[in-house]
């Protein structure tokens, strides 16, 4: 991301930029084809490489696009960190479409872990790693798999692993677990894995 000269009635959709960056260009680059142009000091991804069927070429491109001592940032996702209080039936069905769904199409929805592989063998180094998973008894956190599920029926009919009529009773599970009172839920455990292009 490149920021530069960009238009005031752009910014406003931009509120979390303080003014200071207002400088800013936005370029849309496929990863998974290729190098961003340009070389960078910081490159980081966010829930990117469990969408690609081949993450170690996306990161041998992010390796091209960063200059010498450059770091890279990445963050993805666990779908076996999955957990909930009282039990849902409908949350570990949830898990497990999700789960075949990204399978079926050749994406890992359980790539966190092998994200300090992924960056050795892209040629990193001095490579850490964390783990964060959001979670609660209230608010935001516990819509985001109803959410998700509503979002990914398309793709789980597509691959015929579950039917409408089923993926509607389980959306209908999941808001009303989210919103029982005092129940428990998260979002995929989160790893975060960090590195550096050899100077």
């Amino acid at each position: 991301m490149k920021l530069r000269n960009t238009p005031p009635e752009q910014m406003e959709h931009m509120p979390f930029f303080p003014h200071s960056f207002w400088d800013i260009d936005f370029q849309l680059a496929n990863i998974a084809e290729s190098a961003p142009p340009g070389k960078f000091d910081l490159i980081h991804t966010r829930f990117v490489l469990t969408h690609l069927t081949d993450p170690l070429l996306a990161l041998e491109h992010i390796r091209a696009a960063l200059r010498a001592g450059g770091t890279v940032v990445l963050e993805d996702i666990d779908f076996r960190g999955y957990f909930c209080y009282p039990d849902s039936a409908a949350l570990w069905r949830f898990v497990h479409l999700y789960t075949e769904t990204a399978s079926h199409r050749g994406m890992d929805a359980n790539i966190g872990p092998r994200l300090p592989s992924l960056l050795a063998d892209a040629g990193f180094q001095n490579i850490q790693m964390n783990i964060v998973q959001p979670s609660g008894i209230d608010g935001e956190v516990k819509l985001i798999t109803a959410l998700t599920m509503e979002n990914i029926a398309d793709a789980v009919i597509a691959e015929g692993l579950a039917t409408a009529e089923e993926i509607e009773k389980i959306v209908a599970e999941l808001y009303a677990y989210a919103r029982a009172p005092g129940t428990v839920a998260c979002m995929p455990r989160v790893f975060e894995a960090w590195a550096t292009q050899p100077a």
